[in-house]
């Protein structure tokens, strides 16, 4: 592949990991209450390291009473994607697969890159479903108006989903470049004539003519002593 080509999809990848980490700390998902006049009476935004925040009063017995669900999104898991983000930023940095003289090595590094792809995947998919609507929260984006109570309910996604979203498609290219560099290494190691040429070097025996032929005068002078 050609060598600007790769550098643009590291630079990619690394700008991925930075629109993730600003994800992390932004409102993820938003819970608003109005009343038939327009006017917000609750409002609830979910932030993936800080769970459930609002800027109406905490005193508000109604925006209190209406508050979601806790803890959408384990933490643990949340430190588990730092952690793999962390690892990810120092094998674009540091671990060239192009510039590896032995890239059998490079396979675990792969993994790890796929590990935060897959993570991406899981909070843009399928947290949603596993988490939201499993506690009657709406996604992506839906409106019910309830004439009889006289509220308007509106669930949507906010900003750091959509920054994860984007993310998705920065970390995913040079993810499959990495595993298609070693993939492709590994069959020209399997091909018929590496092998070949591996059985032939392994098996050939390096010729010592200065050993070869002191092992002759030395039979020779035996063979003129039994004389």
């Amino acid at each position: 592949m050609n060598n600007k080509v790769t550098l643009e999809f590291r630079i990619l990848f690394l700008i991925g990991c930075a629109v993730l980490v600003c994800s992390l700390f932004l409102d993820w998902y938003s819970f608003q209450i109005f009343n038939l006049d327009n006017e917000l009476i609750c409002l609830w935004d979910y932030y993936i390291f800080f769970g459930w925040k609002t800027p109406i009063l905490e005193d508000s017995t109604f925006n209190t009473m209406m508050r979601p669900e806790t803890a959408l999104i384990p933490l643990g898991l949340n430190i588990i994607l730092i952690i793999i983000m962390l690892f990810s930023g120092y094998i674009i940095l540091f671990k060239d697969v192009e510039k590896s003289t032995n890239i059998r090595k490079y396979y675990k590094f792969g993994y790890i890159l796929a590990f935060l792809v897959i993570l991406v995947f899981f909070y843009v998919i399928v947290c949603p479903f596993l988490y939201l609507i499993s506690y009657g929260l709406y996604f992506p984006l839906y409106k019910i108006i309830d004439v009889e109570q006289g509220f308007v309910f509106f669930y949507t996604v906010k900003l750091g989903y959509f920054l994860q979203l984007t993310s998705f498609p920065l970390l995913f290219p040079y993810c499959i470049f990495y595993f298609n560099t070693i993939n492709n290494f590994i069959q020209q190691e399997k091909s018929p004539d590496n092998k070949v040429n591996e059985i032939i070097r392994q098996s050939r025996e390096e010729i010592d003519l200065d050993k070869m032929i002191a092992e002759e005068e030395l039979k020779h002078q035996l063979r003129v002593i039994k004389k």
